[in-house]
């Protein structure tokens, strides 16, 4: 850390959500670099898993000039642990004020082109082992009703694709890499994900979204993503680590919460028979996202002082 910091010679320390790394914290105390934690995220199950280092993190958590956090959970928990009420302030979520990427609407186009227009594409993105079983098996079920339905499957982590494709293959399905795109046409059933970077194309692309990490313990993954562009979501009930964003999402009605494969299944297909109900559930989850904007904007305010001090 020693080195790293003499060469470096930074002017602000700045970690984002949960990353707390004592050795750090102490050294840059020691040269008086402020330390921000921004968008700061603490679960009620890391929260749990904390306490049994509390005198640690009560040693930690006052080294850091600034706690931003998501919100009053966050900042709640944060305090328990042992921050000072002061050091902490509620922001919201800079992932509310994420843009679209440019060309998007040009590039989707192109994609859906490629494996037919006109089709009902089902999404399930950053899935985990343990949910594709029960995401196909839904899709199977989707495609009794719906036989030209595409499914997008995109796991979490890409190095997981030709182990999927195997699944999908034992299944009886017709599918292919999204790297494979020559391959693409009306009569492939899955595109399994093995790219990095195109995960907002792929919901720009799809009329339905689950987000996994939902129906296993893994407590869930960013739901705001296809909430930016209309789209419908669906999720499993284990979303501890987004709880805050789910539970508005949800009083709102822009996203419903599915608990195996036939409910997932079920609530597809009514939102491809209806798809005024579909719109209206996607305008609604593109409206929490509106509402929320701005987190970033009051977090920069706070980190220029103290590059303005420093």
């Amino acid at each position: 850390m020693k080195l790293f910091l003499n060469i470096t010679q930074p002017k602000i320390a700045i970690f984002i959500e949960t990353e707390i790394w004592p050795n750090i914290y102490y050294y840059c105390q020691q040269r008086k670099i402020p330390l921000i934690i921004a968008n700061a995220r603490l679960s009620e199950k890391s929260a749990k898993g904390y306490r049994w280092f509390k005198l640690l993190f009560k040693q930690i958590l006052p080294q850091v000039n600034a706690i931003l956090a998501q919100a009053n959970g966050d900042a709640r928990r944060f305090i328990m642990l042992g921050a000072k009420p002061e050091q902490v302030a509620v922001c919201g979520n800079i992932k509310f004020d994420s843009q679209l990427p440019e060309g998007l609407a040009d590039k989707s186009v192109l994609l859906t082109r490629s494996w037919g227009m006109d089709r009902p594409v089902f999404m399930a993105a950053s899935t985990h082992p343990g949910e594709d079983e029960q995401i196909i098996a839904a899709f199977k079920i989707i495609k009794q009703s719906f036989p030209d339905c595409l499914l997008l499957l995109i796991p979490r982590h890409p190095e997981r694709s030709q182990s999927l494709l195997s699944l999908c293959q034992a299944h009886a399905l017709t599918a292919c890499l999204r790297s494979e795109e020559s391959l693409f046409s009306t009569s492939i059933n899955v595109i399994v994900g093995d790219t990095m970077g195109e995960m907002m194309m792929f919901y720009y692309c799809c009329t339905i979204a689950f987000v996994g990490g939902s129906l296993i313990t893994h407590g869930g993954q960013n739901v705001l993503e296809p909430a930016a562009v209309a789209k419908p979501i669906l999720s499993g009930p284990n979303v501890f680590n987004f709880a805050d964003i789910t539970r508005e999402m949800i009083q709102n009605r822009g996203m419903k919460f599915v608990n195996n494969s036939e409910e997932l299944a079920e609530s597809v297909i009514d939102l491809l028979n209806h798809p005024d109900k579909a719109k209206l559930i996607g305008e609604n989850a593109k409206t929490v996202v509106e509402n929320n904007r701005g987190a970033l904007e009051k977090q920069l305010r706070v980190i220029e002082k103290y590059i303005n001090v420093s």
